[in-house]
């Protein structure tokens, strides 16, 4: 995807959350990222953290970011805990 339609797509996704909420985007997950997504993000201030990275559970700041916070997605912890059949064993 380009970049101008990753923003475009960006800011729909925003302008969606809070129309719907009332309430302003704070975090953001894509779960596909692009090359340009985590520098798209930081044109976005309200943002104050992402969970866009797998890598590990601490949270860390990313310095390729203006001030961006990485709260890694842990899957032992969300939705995709359940995804896996091994999850569900009724033993």
């Amino acid at each position: 995807m380009c970049e101008e339609v990753e923003r475009e797509h960006i800011q729909i996704t925003i302008n969606s959350i809070e129309r719907l909420t009332g309430k302003k985007e704070i975090s953001w997950y894509t779960g596909r990222t692009s090359k340009n997504t985590r520098s798209l993000l930081d044109e976005v201030p309200e943002l104050l953290y992402s969970s866009d990275a797998y890598n590990g559970g601490l949270s860390y700041w990313c310095l390729e970011s203006r001030w961006r916070l990485i709260i890694p997605y842990a899957l032992v912890n969300n939705d995709m805990h359940y995804h896996s059949p091994k999850w569900l064993c009724l033993c």
